[in-house]
């Protein structure tokens, strides 16, 4: 299938791009491995701006994990489906919440394998201040915080688990 073939090769140049940057760097970084991860460790997320974008994205994961469980996927290294996130990046936040259901609705998400995240937005205008209350209403997996001033807003309110109202 063109559309695995082209998981595949991103994974490999993926994999190349990590290999040539542990070997060409001088010293790790704090708490880096002395190896690139191998490819089942690698993990791809993919930013979605349209509503067609995660339906598409859906349902190749979708294809490929059938397609591996019938074992037609290819050399069956299961690495190669590395694709776990989706984030929902759309200009306005009217269409999010059915990007997050069909997420979610998806056979790759309700085996446990695809997460889903919503992006908020870069610039935050005026009235648009409570917008972090409706992106963390939709209940998804992660949020993209673009800004400092967000940032802070959700360390002041606890961070990660910590109740919205």
């Amino acid at each position: 299938d063109g559309d695995a073939d082209v998981v595949g090769e991103l994974l490999d140049e993926l994999s190349a791009g990590i290999a040539a940057t542990s070997e060409g760097a001088a010293t790790p970084a704090p708490g880096a491995e002395d190896s690139p991860p191998s490819k089942s460790d690698m993990r791809l997320s993919v930013l979605a701006r349209t509503y067609e974008q995660v339906d598409a994205v859906c349902s190749l994961v979708e294809d490929l994990r059938r397609d591996a469980g019938d074992g037609e996927g290819g050399d069956g290294d299961e690495g190669r489906i590395a694709l776990d996130e989706i984030i929902v990046d759309f200009l306005e936040v009217e269409g999010m919440k059915e990007a997050v259901k069909r997420v979610r609705s998806s056979s790759a998400s309700a085996s446990g394998g695809l997460k889903v995240s919503v992006a908020a937005p870069r610039v935050v205008k005026p009235g648009e201040a409570g917008i972090w209350r409706t992106l963390l209403r939709l209940e998804p997996d992660g949020l993209l915080v673009r800004g400092a001033g967000l940032l802070h807003r959700m360390a002041k309110m606890g961070g990660e688990g910590a109740e919205v109202d």
